[in-house]
Formats: structure tokens, sequence, C-alpha cells
């Protein structure tokens, strides 16, 4: 703990209580009429001075400079960090432009998100009225993808007009909390998400999250419960929304009609569900690009044509692409 004392000429010393010893240089607080008052913050971590020209000065004890202003936010998103966590090296090639996630089931994701928007903003997110103005907007979907859109969002749809709206919690709707605390270097890191429909459950301590798939895959329970995008959410959820104990998160897979379901539990999961994202941060924030490559994995990995590291067959599509496929033929 430190001693603050003001003089007429302008100055604040510093001083040790214990040792009755002065504390470095005396600190220039006022250009004219001297110092007129001093007062630490609480946590002592901030002193402020006024001085007889009308100017009050901040003043960091420990680096005895004015403090810093707080460094903006880093907000990493689902996608970037559930890319990270697929493979570091493949994710570093996403963000640097080399390869684009550009896939089919992506685009109709993508142009079924905007449409869903759109609706909302015209709503004025009035859900008994969205599905209606929903159904009349997706005709005007991009055209090579317009029947693909109009089938996922019609199940969406479908689902709106069957629920009570007085449980729909949100739609499109964006929640973000802060993993990690600022420092000196960086500033505090947000996670953010993007939920495509939150309902209340049977009481507070239960949420119902549904997510709609357009793509080829079929989930099990066992990969619905251990998808990143899973995780990641539900992590959010219940980091603010400290009152909900249980989500039940569904995915939708329009192409099939089918449902994969997955029970959250935040005594359960919770801590591996931290312990899984901040991996990945800490893999994001260090740029770190190591590869992970598996049989599984790089068959579908946009960056297979220029990773050395690709395994199984997809390494034969990497060697000679002609190749390969000729073996098809």
């Amino acid at each position: 703990k430190l001693l603050a004392a003001a003089d007429t000429a302008g100055y604040v010393r510093l001083w040790d209580p214990v040792t009755r010893q002065a504390v470095g240089a005396p600190l220039p607080a006022a250009t004219a009429g001297g110092v007129t008052g001093v007062a630490f913050s609480p946590d002592g971590k901030l002193l402020a001075s006024a001085g007889g020209d009308g100017t009050v000065r901040l003043w960091d004890p420990a680096t005895r400079q004015a403090p810093r202003a707080p460094l903006p936010p880093i907000t990493l998103d689902r996608t970037d960090l559930e890319h990270t966590s697929t493979c570091p090296f493949m994710a570093a090639d996403i963000r640097g432009g080399k390869v684009t996630d550009k896939t089919e089931p992506a685009e109709i994701g993508i142009e079924g998100h905007r449409l869903l928007a759109g609706a909302l903003e015209a709503t004025g997110e009035n859900y008994l009225d969205l599905p209606d103005y929903l159904e009349q907007e997706l005709p005007k979907a991009r055209p090579d993808i317009q029947p693909q859109v109009i089938a996922g969002l019609k199940a969406a749809g479908d689902e709106l007009r069957r629920i009570d709206a007085h449980r729909i919690i949100g739609v499109e709707k964006q929640y973000s909390t802060e993993l990690l605390v600022g420092t000196a270097e960086r500033g505090p890191v947000v996670i953010t998400c993007c939920l495509d429909l939150i309902l209340a459950g049977k009481d507070e301590q239960t949420l119902i999250v549904m997510d709609w798939k357009t793509g080829w895959k079929r989930r099990t329970s066992t990969e619905a419960q251990q998808a990143y995008q899973t995780c990641h959410g539900a992590f959010i959820l219940f980091r603010e929304l400290p009152r909900v104990n249980v989500i039940h998160w569904f995915y939708n897979e329009t192409r099939h009609g089918t449902r994969a379901y997955a029970k959250l539990e935040r005594e359960r999961d919770c801590w591996n569900f931290e312990g899984r994202i901040q991996s990945a941060v800490k893999l994001r924030l260090d740029e770190a690009d190591p590869a992970w490559p598996t049989i599984e994995k790089c068959p579908l990995c946009p960056a297979t044509a220029i990773c050395p590291h690709v395994a199984g067959e997809a390494q034969e599509l990497n060697v000679c692409p002609r190749a390969y496929l000729d073996q098809y033929i």
C-alpha cells in the first residue's frame, strides 16, 4: 500500500507508510495552482489528482504513468473455433484466404439464415407472423440453390407453426460471453454464436435448442453430443443463463427428415466444454497451425489440395486428382 501527498508546487509524492520513504520521483500533477486533492481507487490500482489548473489526472501507481486505455475485445465466433478444433492447419488456411470453405450445404445454410434474418426484421420478431412471411420470401432465394433452401426452411416454418409462440425465446439469436479477461497485452476474449431457435422448457431450468442442417450428414446421438457446435453453444448458454441446468439440443436434418438429439447438463458437461473451448482459443490466439490428419477428416477438408500432411485416400487425390478420379469412372 502507498500513501499519496499533494503540495502547492503542483506535484504528488508517493510514500511507503512502512518504511516512511518516498517511492520514486514526484508526479507532475498540475501546471498552476498546486494540487488540491488526491484519492486512490478502492482497489488501489488508480490514483486521481485534482489540480488548481482545473484538471483531474489519473495515474497507475505501479507504472507511475497515465493508465492505458483498455484494449478492444477479441471476438471469436463458433465457426472459426470449430475449424481450429478440427484442424488448426485447415483453420489457418481458411483464415488466410488460401482455401475457401464453400460447399453447397454451407451455401444453402448461409442463404437460409439470410432469409430468416430478413423475415425477423420485417415482422419485428412477431413469431406468430414469422412462418407465413418466411414462406412468401422463400421463392426469392438464390436461384441455383432455391429448391434446397425452400426444403430446409419449410421445415423450420412448419416447426414454428407447431410451437406456442410464448415459448419462443429467440430465433437467429446471438449469444456471447467473456471467456478470458483482458491482460496488458490483449483485450478480453469474447466467444459468440448464433442459435437458430431457442425455446423455453418445462421450467426455468430447462432450454430447448433447435438447429437446422441442410447437408447430407446424418448424425448419431453420440455425434450430436460430441459436436463442437453443441459444446460451444451450450457452454455460452450455461454461462449467460445461470438458472438453466439442462439443455435439450436437436439437429434437424432437412434432407433426410431426421433428428439427432443431445442432452446437456450443467453439472456433468460444463467443465469439459470449457476445457475444450479454452484449448481451441489458445491455439487460435497463438496462431498455431499443427495439422491433425485422419482418414475420416481429410477427404472433407477444403485444404486437402495444399496440405502436406493429408492422410488416407485424400492423399491420392492430392498427388494426382485425375488418376484418383479415373479409377471411379
